[in-house]
């Protein structure tokens, strides 16, 4: 039960940031890197971070029970971050990613965007996970004390 509810967890992080990739300013009115580059990484990042998090965490699952949950919500983000942090330096210099966009952002503060909103729904999906397998963990409890 755990984790599962640490999988639908992490697959609703790599939406999450998908969502910021493709929907949110300033990614999607950037002309260097272009808009069309974070589209497909969060294609690429969607697919890759939620299974390589659950794959992971299916191997961690037998570790005590309130910490299952937190697993694929802290490496799903991660691995979404490396993906677009392993694209943006395969792909641009560092010349092109200082040359300024609109409102004077760059192709570098964006990637420090970005990398604030990874690590807020990091602690935040840590926060919801701990608090849930808590939750769990008591509830099994209470269900073993009770049988006779």
């Amino acid at each position: 039960m755990a984790f599962c509810i640490g999988s639908v967890g992490a697959v609703g992080q790599a939406w999450i940031l998908y969502h910021i990739l493709i929907d949110h300013y300033p990614f999607k009115m950037m002309a260097m890197p272009p808009a069309s580059f974070y589209v497909r990484i969060g294609e690429i990042g969607t697919i890759i971070s939620p299974v390589l998090a659950i794959i992971i965490a299916w191997f961690c699952r037998n570790i005590r029970l309130y910490v299952v949950p937190i697993i694929p919500v802290l490496i799903c983000p991660v691995i979404f971050w490396l993906t677009f942090e392993i694209a943006v330096f395969a792909t641009y210099t560092t010349e092109l990613l200082q040359q300024v966009n609109f409102e004077h952002y760059t192709g570098e503060s964006a990637r420090y965007y970005f990398g604030y909103n990874v690590l807020t729904l990091m602690f935040y999906g840590a926060l919801i996970g701990s608090l849930i397998g808590l939750v769990l963990q008591a509830v099994t409890k209470l269900s073993i004390r009770k049988r006779p």
